[in-house]
């Protein structure tokens, strides 16, 4: 029977129109972005911060600390704000629970304080292996004299700056400036106080010690 049929090509009028599919676009806030944030919003749980430090009663600290733990301020909105202090007199705390989230959040900032002041190079130049060794052993005395760990970003980043600021030559002008800030690190314990606390940047640190070296 199809032998007998003749087929033929459909018209554009035959053709059912097809349904577009129409893209949902969701619109993107200010607000979404991870590095943006509302002083407005800090302002208001830091007063709620103050307004409940004293409480009995450890929930309503935590909410707040959560809210903050989740928001990346800028060096200058931290220093605007002051809402490191707020979150930094927490440390001494009787909760545990309140006590332990207000020391991650002073963390996460100070390494935040310390990313925005550190100057990166385009191009990190390699150093021979004899370099890399007399570099590490300088991180190692500096990390022991702040009372961290081999890893903070404190003892990398001061060292570096130093071997920034002696040409980067370990020479004698570098292993002096070594000795130098250690024992300025050990001998004034504001020093490893506020470094903890994230309050004493890297280049403060570095201007203290090399400006009382050079008194002597």
């Amino acid at each position: 029977m199809d032998s007998f049929v003749t087929r033929r090509p459909r018209s554009p009028r035959d053709k059912k129109p097809t349904k577009r599919k129409e893209s949902k676009l969701k619109q993107v806030t200010i607000e979404s972005l991870s590095r943006v944030v509302v002083i407005e919003d800090i302002l208001h749980l830091k007063s709620a911060l103050e307004n409940h430090k004293d409480d009995v009663f450890e929930d309503k600290l935590l909410e707040i600390l959560q809210k903050l733990k989740s928001m990346n301020p800028s060096t200058k909105v931290l220093k605007d704000t002051k809402i490191g202090q707020s979150v930094n007199k927490l440390r001494k705390s009787e909760h545990k629970s309140v006590k332990e989230l207000a020391r991650c959040i002073v963390r996460s900032w100070k390494r935040i304080v310390i990313e925005e002041n550190t100057k990166r190079e385009c191009v990190d130049v390699q150093c021979d292996a004899k370099t890399e060794i007399l570099r590490c052993k300088a991180r190692k005395l500096i990390s022991d004299g702040l009372n961290t760990t081999l890893t903070d970003p404190t003892t990398e980043v001061l060292e570096k700056r130093l071997f920034e600021k002696c040409e980067r030559r370990v020479d004698n002008r570098y292993k002096r400036s070594v000795r130098s800030i250690v024992f300025c690190i050990k001998s004034d314990k504001n020093v490893q106080k506020n470094v903890r606390q994230g309050t004493m940047t890297p280049d403060h640190i570095l201007s203290k010690c090399l400006y009382t070296e050079s008194k002597k």
